[in-house]
């Protein structure tokens, strides 16, 4: 039989356990603090020390808190680090599907935590309609709604926040199916219900890539309707200009058009394209500085980029390569024809985007990729190079690697000069976005071939504000945070700021860097120690987390719930 002694001792134990576990566990008046780091707000503000707090998905404080008040679930120490807004990817060409991925990381590891469809391929909002019948229709009984359409992405849980533009070429199809025309009246109006009714459900505005009132479908005061629709939900107008018509003068179109419609417009990925437009970098600017001098909102973006990645197919007059790789190869064995190729090479092509000018001739284009042991060792240097040192003109190697190499052979020429680019960067109605695609460690897809998606934030972090200075980092952030969150009239997005939503990234400014390159675009960004998605941590030092907090985020039409 126990002694009394031990029997008091073992039910004291037990009590005591018991009283332990019906302790409430500790309250936090904080879900999360990011103490002592260097506070960029996003508003182009010079930077100051602090800390901020979280609570749920807001930021709740921002300041300095003594120790003593420091009580969260968890602190990050960010001493030494740059606290910032997430990046905002003012111009994603990423695909819906893909963003449910895996792998689907390559923005969020270089600080971005919204990405914006809809600028640079279409997303499925509206459903091309074959044959529709004349006269308005019903838009609710048949379309998708936003939310339909974006329903697989919101139960797939995304990592970072989406925004959609609309786009004009969805919007003519999804009334006149494949038809080309103009539409009538009675189409028109059906189109500027679909607008309508699209950005109350969350649009940003509309996007339009191909410029549908060059093409013929749309006049200029049709399209103008349905930017001014779009304009009375308080949403804007983004085009991409067409190089193909000239740099100066497609600038100047949507300069005008921006004045008829009365519309804030935002250039998506401008790029002054060619040797042909090198020098012109000051009238384009100054065309467009006019427009705002007149109290026209006109602003664009950019990527940090001044090359491209190509197909040396592409280079070739359109008629050479009709039919495929086998009628390339008929054509190549007839020296008539090899002949006349090299004639056109440098012939401007009307109505077509000519690669060969815009590289300036064959110094301009590097060979990056061949499945031949022959060209493989000479990748990374200039077709005109690899010629002189094979002792062949520059056209032997050309219809060398056409015929040798078995599928496309991989070249990088360039679009803009670096002096350019930087001047580009610093003027101050430019913002900054990728102009890529999500990705992962082995997605699938063109993109792939493009460092954009991987680096482009890191990349101006890295190269244009550390090592060349062409930006204050203040300067940069604001760029790619709170200006994008403006144009885009993105709520509660873009700033560190009481109130806010707790879209934060924290990084090393010494060793931020995006070392992705079109020869090894598969490189992630560096230096970007955390990342935090709607108060929630995705990356947590360097390294990705399973977490999907990422929201649909709407536009400012969509009315308050």
């Amino acid at each position: 039989m126990p002694q009394p002694s031990l029997m008091r001792a073992t039910l004291g134990l037990a009590l005591c356990c018991t009283l332990l576990a019906c302790r409430p566990s500790p309250q936090y008046e904080f879900d999360l603090i990011v103490a002592g780091g260097k506070i960029v707000d996003g508003s182009g503000s010079l930077w100051f020390p602090g800390d901020l707090a979280i609570r749920g998905d807001e930021v709740v404080y921002v300041g300095e808190m003594t120790e003593r008040e420091q009580k969260a679930r968890r602190v990050i120490d960010a001493g030494g680090l740059w606290v910032t807004p997430g990046f905002i990817d003012i111009h994603s060409r990423s695909d819906p599907d893909n963003l449910l991925g895996p792998d689907s990381v390559g923005k969020v590891r270089q600080g971005v935590t919204t990405e914006v469809l809809g600028g640079g391929r279409p997303t499925g909002f509206l459903q091309a309609v074959a044959r529709p019948e004349p006269g308005p229709r019903n838009v609710s009984a048949n379309r998708p709604t936003w939310e339909q359409t974006l329903r697989r992405l919101r139960q797939g849980e995304i990592t970072v926040n989406l925004a959609v533009y609309l786009q004009a070429e969805e919007v003519l199809r999804s009334v006149l199916g494949h038809d080309k025309r103009e539409p009538t009246q009675p189409e028109l109006a059906a189109m500027k219900q679909r607008v309508g009714q699209a950005m109350l459900e969350g649009a940003l505005g509309l996007a339009d890539s191909q410029r549908l009132s060059s093409s013929g479908n749309l006049s200029g005061e049709q399209l103008a309707e349905l930017a001014r629709e779009i304009k009375s939900h308080g949403g804007v107008y983004s085009v991409g200009i067409d190089s193909r018509a000239g740099i100066g003068n497609s600038v100047k179109e949507a300069i005008e058009f921006a004045e008829q419609a009365e519309i804030a417009l935002d250039i998506l990925g401008l790029r002054l394209i060619g040797l042909r437009s090198r020098g012109q970098m000051q009238e384009v600017f100054a065309s467009i500085e006019k427009g705002r001098e007149s109290g026209l909102p006109l602003t664009a973006s950019l990527a940090p980029y001044r090359s491209a990645r190509a197909n040396l197919e592409d280079f070739l007059p359109p008629w050479a390569t009709e039919g495929g790789r086998e009628k390339l190869m008929e054509r190549l064995s007839r020296s008539n024809l090899r002949s006349r190729i090299l004639r056109e090479l440098g012939r401007k092509r009307p109505g077509r985007f000519n690669a060969f000018l815009a590289a300036g001739g064959w110094e301009g284009v590097v060979l990056l990729q061949a499945n031949s042991p022959k060209y493989q060792a000479l990748a990374g240097k200039s077709i005109q190079a690899i010629a002189t040192e094979l002792g062949q003109t520059s056209g032997e190697t050309l219809f060398d690697l056409l015929r040798e190499i078995d599928g496309p052979v991989a070249v990088l020429y360039s679009l803009i000069s670096e002096e350019d680019l930087r001047h580009a960067l610093q003027a101050p109605w430019v913002s900054i976005g990728s102009g890529g695609a999500t990705a992962g460690s082995d997605p699938s897809g063109e993109e792939v071939l493009r460092p954009h998606g991987y680096g482009a934030f890191a990349r101006v972090l890295g190269k244009y504000v550390r090592e060349e200075g062409v930006l204050d980092l203040e300067e940069a952030i604001h760029k790619m945070t709170g200006m994008n969150a403006a144009k885009l009239g993105l709520r509660n997005r873009g700033l560190l700021q009481v109130g806010m939503k707790a879209d934060i990234t924290i990084f090393d400014a010494e060793r931020v860097a995006g070392p992705a390159t079109f020869p090894e675009p598969r490189r992630f960004a560096e230096g970007i120690e955390y990342v935090i998605v709607n108060g929630t941590l995705v990356i947590d030092g360097e390294q990705l987390l399973d977490a999907r907090p990422g929201k649909i985020l709407d536009g400012p039409g969509k009315p308050n719930p």
